[in-house]
């Protein structure tokens, strides 16, 4: 809950991460922070707690919330680096940090999103809040971006999160998770005590807007105290993303001759023959979800592969008046969807066609009656 006693000016630190500092404006629920540099830091009120001038300033650890006997959590307290003080310049010292918790077994990297409801009771009305949970002994300077139709990351937030903490990057309207269809997020790992490297990380993730109507998407987990919508994005130091990019398949791919042949696309006759009479055919056209492999592929020619396989499921049930049938196409710049509208009105006139319901599909599927 917000301090009521929270003005600018008030000296405060944070709940949820390490930090604080002067108050310097308040917009709306978000304070801006002046650390001790005079960076401002965007801070919603409520991560905001009001101290004294006399009180410490640096916070008490909160380490996620972890399924540990207490034993191991004193353990990895008592083993915690102290913070070193700054020295007149001139003489060498190591930087100042503050003082981390290392916990014993956290010596591999492993870390997720996380989204919680600020009302479950209202979901797909309420607002979520976005966390990046850092599950390990390591420090991780982050980027965070969503991904539009042409491959570019439009950066959302960055900065570095401690060891053994969750970080609140963002909260995020219902309008808003159309944008966030797909997620980029890289990971440079670092430990000031020495380390083992570990690669960084290019980790992409396919946002489901359906899962945020459903109360059972938000699972009971070791992070927070209510259900949460995880995404994982690095386990034991490897990155869980299928869908990582990986330079030397890049580079092979520039340096091919020849494209490579494009993998058989994945059959959906078995799942189209068991849809029930009164029930629509759905139909993803996302391109992952037609091929394999897409290596060497234009943006034109990934278009044209989706816009054949909507013709493709068009034809095969154009004589069954009354069908319905809902191609699910994302959002991103509309470049498919503007695609697939014109073909509707020069080749199929009389189908008739709309959005598809948000809270099943989400902003991005179009619905198409067969006339």
């Amino acid at each position: 809950m917000a301090d009521n006693k929270l003005k600018v000016g008030s000296l405060v630190r944070f709940l949820s991460s390490v930090g604080g500092g002067r108050v310097a404006r308040i917009s709306g629920d978000t304070a801006w922070v002046a650390d001790e540099d005079g960076f401002e830091i965007p801070t919603l009120i409520r991560e905001c707690v009001v101290v004294e001038e006399r009180d410490s300033f640096v916070p008490a650890y909160q380490p996620p919330v972890r399924a540990q006997v207490r034993e191991i959590i004193e353990a990895g307290k008592a083993n915690a680096q102290p913070r070193l003080q700054t020295e007149p310049r001139g003489e060498t010292q190591a930087e100042p940090s503050l003082p981390y918790t290392y916990l014993p077994g956290n010596e591999r990297l492993n870390a997720s999103l996380a989204f919680v409801p600020m009302d479950d009771r209202q979901l797909g009305n309420t607002s979520y809040e976005l966390y990046l949970i850092n599950d390990s002994n390591y420090c991780l300077y982050y980027t965070y971006g969503s991904i539009d139709e042409a491959g570019r990351v439009h950066l959302r937030q960055r900065g570095e999160v401690d060891p053994n903490t969750k970080l609140f990057v963002e909260e995020v309207a219902p309008s808003e998770l159309n944008q966030l269809e797909r997620i980029s997020v890289q990971l440079l790992a670092f430990d000031k005590r020495g380390y083992r490297p570990v690669e960084p990380m290019a980790l992409e993730h396919r946002i489901d807007g359906r899962k945020f109507f459903k109360l059972h998407s938000f699972v009971e987990n070791d992070f927070f105290d209510e259900g949460a919508l995880l995404y994982p994005l690095a386990i034991d130091s490897q990155p869980y993303s299928a869908q990582r990019i990986k330079g030397e398949a890049i580079a092979e791919a520039m340096q091919s001759p020849t494209r490579p042949k494009v993998q058989a696309a994945r059959r959906s006759s078995d799942k189209e023959s068991k849809v029930k009479p009164n029930e629509p055919l759905v139909i993803d056209l996302h391109i992952e979800q037609l091929l394999d492999s897409t290596t060497g592929m234009s943006n034109a020619e990934i278009l044209r592969y989706q816009v054949e396989k909507f013709h493709e499921v068009m034809q095969a049930h154009l004589k069954r008046r009354g069908f319905r049938i809902i191609f699910i196409h994302g959002k991103g710049e509309g470049v498919l969807r503007s695609a697939l509208e014109r073909e509707l009105k020069h080749k199929y006139k009389g189908c008739r066609y709309q959005d598809a319901s948000f809270r099943e599909y989400s902003y991005g599927a179009t619905q198409i009656t067969i006339g």
